[in-house]
């Protein structure tokens, strides 16, 4: 297990914005991309916005469901 870091203790509110801003970074040039890694990258986008707008009491380490999040 992994120590928490400033990052994790941030508000909730602001933990769901820098999700959005890197899932909207994350499509940057997917226009450029192949097919499949174009439905991947917008597949993921797509995850994490509707958990970040689905879970409006997320917890502090995370939004559930998401990639990567426990």
């Amino acid at each position: 297990m992994t120590s928490p870091t400033p990052r994790d203790a941030a508000p909730a509110v602001e933990r769901r914005k820098e999700l959005v801003a890197e899932a909207m970074s994350g499509l940057d040039g997917v226009g450029e991309a192949d097919t499949a890694e174009q439905l991947a990258r917008l597949d993921e986008a797509q995850t994490i916005l509707a958990a970040v707008l689905n879970n409006q009491d997320v917890n502090q380490l995370g939004i559930p469901g998401v990639h990567g999040q426990p």
